[in-house]
């Protein structure tokens, strides 16, 4: 996976999901976001189990792919 995105626009949509993401959790993977790039949009999403919220920016996309990645 490799892309480029505004710093400031990737900061936007984390910030507006960020709330999702469980204080305490049993569960370490529930403490990361997703990110899926497929070609030039990526998705964002953070979940806690019971809900789950996805946001999507436009980025210069280079190869496909998805991680998680720590809050």
């Amino acid at each position: 996976m490799k892309f480029q995105a505004s710093s400031k626009e990737l900061r936007k949509a984390i910030t507006k999901i960020f709330g999702v993401l469980p204080v305490k959790t049993t569960i370490p993977i529930l403490e990361n976001f997703l990110f899926e790039l497929i070609e030039n949009e990526l998705k964002i999403t953070a979940t806690d189990i019971d809900m789950a919220m996805s946001i999507s920016i436009e980025v210069k996309g280079e190869a496909d792919g998805r991680i998680a990645v720590p809050a």
